[in-house]
């Protein structure tokens, strides 16, 4: 009897954690063409767009409600290999090569990416209201509870030849200020990125483009 106990209670456990929604989360936004990579279990875009990022009450620190938004280069490079820009954060406050100053047991190391060039913006959840956030991964959609949402518009002006994409990471430190210390993280599986669009996607798409010119010129 107390062992069918202990099961059902694991499988309880399992189960609300199985659609439980992160703390931090950065996902697909309102505008762009995002796809979920059930691969790495990450949102993917290939294409300039928006940028979701969704916060718990309980993911800050005491009544911090500062985050930081990691932009890294994949594969690794030394040099400033992306032309970036993103609206709606408090602006830059680091980048470099190596990784960002935070520390941890559960560092960015983890990911694998770094060191690699990188870019730290400081966000902000102070005066939002207080809303509905849910998982964004796909199958948990359902799954909500209250916090708080930014949706950011990001452009990619450039990236260098040898650079794949880019790796969004989201973050919150120990007492709201940038390098002193890690508090939550965006998990694996809730993280997103920008991949350079593949020649094939690009050929396709200037065909596309060529085809809209004759048809137009047909019509006149």
């Amino acid at each position: 009897m107390i062992r069918k106990i202990l099961i059902a209670a694991a499988l309880i456990g399992m189960s609300a954690s199985a659609y439980a929604v992160p703390k931090l989360q950065v996902g697909n936004g309102a505008a762009g063409d995002w796809a979920w990579d059930t691969a790495t279990e990450t949102w993917i875009t290939t294409g300039d767009g928006s940028l979701l990022l969704t916060a718990l009450e309980s993911a800050f620190y005491q009544d911090s409600t500062l985050a930081f938004l990691v932009v890294s280069a994949v594969p690794s490079s030394e040099l400033d290999p992306f032309n970036f820009s993103i609206t709606g954060t408090e602006g830059m406050v680091d980048s470099g090569y190596g990784e960002p100053e935070f520390s941890s047991n559960n560092d960015l190391g983890d990911h694998g990416i770094f060191g690699t060039y990188f870019e730290v913006y400081q966000l902000n959840f102070a005066g939002l209201s207080l809303g509905t956030v849910c998982n964004v991964q796909p199958g948990s959609e359902g799954d909500c509870t209250s916090g708080y949402s930014l949706d950011l518009g990001f452009t990619v002006g450039s990236i260098a030849e040898g650079v794949d994409g880019l790796h969004f990471d989201l973050y919150t430190t120990n007492d709201g200020a940038y390098g002193d210390g890690l508090y939550r993280f965006a998990p694996f599986s809730h993280d997103a990125g920008y991949r350079v669009p593949e020649p094939a996607t690009l050929a396709l798409f200037g065909l596309g483009l060529i085809g809209f010119g004759l048809g137009r010129r047909r019509k006149s």
